[in-house]
């Protein structure tokens, strides 16, 4: 997902339950290390999507629901906001998030 703030591209890895931001001209992580990592609130990002403010908001394949996340682009670590949408039988496997404005 691009995020507009910090002018990067968001990218999941499932394996460490981590987001990172990458450098969108260059491909290089920036910052070095991942800007949130959390089995417990992020179990196996799938799907991810960001908006013009800064939020991003992640599909949790491990949880089955969507989480709102806080990244301002300058600071290390990305805050986060908490469920936005619930497990239940609509969010298994979430696959793609879209943000309309």
């Amino acid at each position: 997902a691009y995020h507009a703030p910090s002018d990067s591209i968001l990218v999941t890895y499932s394996g460490n339950s981590s987001i990172s931001a990458h450098n969108i001209s260059t491909g290089a992580q920036s910052p070095a290390s991942a800007i949130y990592t959390s089995a417990v609130q992020l179990n196996t990002p799938r799907a991810i999507a960001a908006d013009a403010a800064g939020y991003i908001y992640v599909g949790s394949d491990g949880l089955d629901q969507v989480i709102k996340l806080y990244w301002d682009g300058v600071t290390a670590t990305a805050t986060y906001i908490g469920p936005i949408i619930q497990t239940s039988v609509f969010t298994q496997n979430i696959t793609s998030i879209t943000v309309v404005p």
